[in-house]
């Protein structure tokens, strides 16, 4: 970072440009916006720019710090004010949500800055986890090592996910019922007091699930595992349906979708070209417009594969579930267990936000609607607590999200 200019018309001209910087990431995200650009709405030379920052990334990480510094001084200042460890969180998610309201656009900044450099985030994050432990835990808490590391973290990702939905996708405050919500799963967890039904074990054959964190289940789908060769290799997106033979054609779409997800999840969608894709999965690039007509319709298949991909391998490892209370465990522990060595899959659904916003709400969304009925039908039938089950799934939908960023993608 340059040093600040001692001359008031400098420090002036830093900060527009800073301001218009913040606009045009917003607007056209890091990889749309240049610096050229960014001077032009300043109205000032090229060269301007350079007497103030050393290249784009200074001002794009100079932003997404501000956005931080900016939660963790609200977040402290709700959690150090008296009261109970409700009231204490409550007031924390409101300053929360009022604070990315209000600075939309550099929290956009910050989501999308963990693709220009990911240890910028990371620290972030990890400051936020420290404030927050050390205004809900007590030096004579019993909680363990493990739930003073695990809580923080779990909150930022329910907070995350449902500010999201409301805040970026729809451009609207989060419902205050939401935030109750929220508030509610956090403080008193999902689980009634009803006793756990049983799980059936040892499992059925060829069902590999068990009733604990530890469990594995059997991944059917080939794009996991390597390049689709054999016709009648068992794979989503575009294979033939069952009792009919795959065409050459279906073979080839598969083949390209295989290779723009070893592409993307590797070197990212702006780093991935399409002659990468076509060169991995040995065809000619003519062969791609055959079945995609650019980049981006490659990348909206692959997000909803990838959707479906995830969708069976839950639904896998919570069939032997007792209640809804288990299947959250197992469906949790199969969503970590998949990502493990798997990062670049979750990227490809991340990034993919600041690349078409719709398709990666839609695979969110997916997701949520999953979980609602089922979680509706539970707290009917008494097995967890009757918080408003739509909020409450993007909440876990968080959980999942952060748990899969802090345990298994991060350094």
């Amino acid at each position: 970072m340059k040093p600040l200019p001692s001359r008031r018309d400098g420090r002036e001209t830093r900060a527009r440009l800073l301001d218009v910087a913040q606009r045009a990431f917003e607007e056209r995200g890091y990889h749309g916006a240049s610096v050229a650009e960014i001077c032009r709405r300043a109205s000032v030379a090229n060269g301007t720019f350079y007497r103030y920052f050393h290249d784009k990334d200074e001002v794009f990480l100079h932003l997404a710090e501000r956005l931080g510094q900016g939660l963790e001084a609200v977040l402290s200042t709700a959690l150090k004010r008296p009261g109970t460890v409700e009231d204490r969180l409550c007031r924390a998610l409101g300053a929360f949500y009022s604070y990315v309201g209000e600075h939309r656009a550099l929290w956009q900044i910050f989501r999308e800055a963990e693709f220009v450099r990911l240890e910028l985030p990371v620290r972030v994050y990890h400051r936020l986890a420290r404030r927050i432990e050390e205004h809900i835990f007590t030096r004579d808490d019993q909680a363990g090592e493990a739930a003073r590391a695990a809580i923080p973290f779990a909150l930022m990702g329910c907070a995350y996910m449902v500010g999201t939905r409301y805040i970026i996708w729809e451009n609207r405050p989060v419902p205050e019922a939401d935030l109750e919500a929220v508030v509610a799963f956090a403080t008193r967890g999902l689980s009634t007091d009803a006793p756990l039904a049983p799980v059936p074990w040892p499992p059925a054959a060829g069902d590999t699930a068990g009733p604990g964190l530890g469990a594995t289940v059997k991944d059917t789908t080939a794009l996991d595992d390597g390049p689709p060769d054999d016709p009648g290799a068992p794979a989503d997106g575009g294979a033939a349906e069952p009792g009919r033979d795959e065409t050459a054609g279906e073979r080839t779409r598969r083949r390209l979708l295989w290779a723009a997800e070893q592409c993307f999840g590797e070197m990212g969608y702006f780093g991935a070209q399409i002659a990468d894709i076509t060169r991995l999965a040995g065809v000619a690039q003519g062969t791609f417009y055959v079945h995609f007509p650019g980049k981006v319709d490659i990348l909206r298949e692959l997000v909803r594969d990838i959707n479906r991909r995830l969708r069976r391998r839950v639904r896998m490892a919570i069939a032997a579930a007792g209640d809804r209370r288990h299947a959250e465990v197992l469906g949790l522990a199969a969503f970590l267990q998949w990502l493990h060595g798997r990062g670049g899959i979750y990227r490809i659904v991340r990034e993919a936000e600041f690349v078409d916003e719709e398709v990666a709400r839609w695979y969110y969304t997916r997701l949520a609607q999953g979980y609602v009925p089922a979680l509706a039908a539970a707290a009917e039938a008494g097995t967890v607590r009757p918080i408003a089950p739509e909020p409450l799934a993007y909440a876990l939908l968080g959980l999942g999200h952060i748990s899969g960023l802090r345990w298994v993608l991060w350094p």
